[in-house]
């Protein structure tokens, strides 16, 4: 998270990170069929992100308070999200809540929703260390994305 801008500390981490990506897929629509599977290269990806978010922002300091609520939010929506997992495979029969509405639905919406939370509050982090001017905006008044202010005086 801060090393110098142009100078990555880990140059082949974005590859790595890819093919780990498609390796995780691969894997997992190959043996979707065994719900285990399922399980391990979610429970996979979800401590390593949280490990990454932990350890930039809590440990190492970065990113200071706005990363730190991110974090905090990151953590309710992506496990509350897999609360509503829960329901969903132990009430499965019972738990639609109308119009197509379910719980994996609301699932699949904290999950991507959490994840995307965890990359804005490294994007932050990152943003501090290379002591770039931003500041987090906001689309549709709930969705944060971190926006880069023009260092020109008009």
């Amino acid at each position: 998270v801060d090393s110098p801008h142009g100078k990555p500390k880990y140059p082949f981490l974005p590859l790595i990170l890819n093919i780990l990506m498609v390796a995780n897929t691969l894997i997992y629509f190959t043996y979707q069929h065994l719900y285990l599977v399922f399980i391990a290269t979610n429970t996979f990806v979800t401590v390593f992100e949280t490990y990454l978010l932990y350890t930039a922002v809590f440990i190492n300091n970065k990113g200071g308070v706005t990363s730190r609520n991110l974090c905090k939010a990151f953590q309710v929506s992506y496990f509350g999200g897999f609360l509503f997992w829960l329901v969903d495979m132990f009430q499965c029969d019972s738990s639609v809540l109308g119009k197509g509405m379910t719980f994996h639905v609301l699932w699949h919406f904290g999950a991507g929703f959490g994840g995307y939370l965890g990359l804005v509050a490294l994007e932050n982090c990152r943003v501090v260390a290379l002591d770039m001017k931003s500041e987090i905006a906001y689309v549709l008044g709930f969705v944060p994305y971190v926006k880069l202010l023009d260092e020109r005086q008009d």
